[in-house]
């Protein structure tokens, strides 16, 4: 029921982009009283990625990847070791900081320790 909701509300808004009223947090607690954890995270989420990725095809691919780079966690077992924030960092970092991406994962792989 409250997808229907949003759903109808981001149509309204992609109805006329040019006015730049968008789809925010404030039209989803108008419509809900208030954000759901899950859509919060992935509203954080979106905000933190959107500067970076800003062609529609780089992002889909980026969101594609993410969500099956999730689905694979939880095939594993291990769906709760992963923060899809810090998933996204990563694979920001993989994919516009080579070297730093790189460090990260030897620095990871060295001995399975936190550092």
């Amino acid at each position: 029921m409250e997808f229907k909701s949003l759903l109808e509300v981001a149509r309204k808004a992609l109805q006329r982009p040019w006015l730049g009223t968008g789809f925010d947090r404030d039209k989803i607690k108008a419509r809900l009283g208030s954000i759901p954890s899950d859509l919060d995270a992935a509203l954080q989420l979106a905000a933190e990625i959107t500067p970076i990725l800003t062609e529609g095809a780089h992002i889909k691919r980026f969101v594609n990847t993410m969500a099956l780079r999730v689905e694979i966690a939880s095939e594993r077992g291990f769906q709760d070791d992963i923060k899809q924030s810090v998933l996204a960092k990563l694979m920001l970092a993989e994919r516009f900081a080579p070297e730093l991406f790189n460090a990260i994962a030897r620095d990871a792989s060295a001995d399975g320790s936190k550092t």
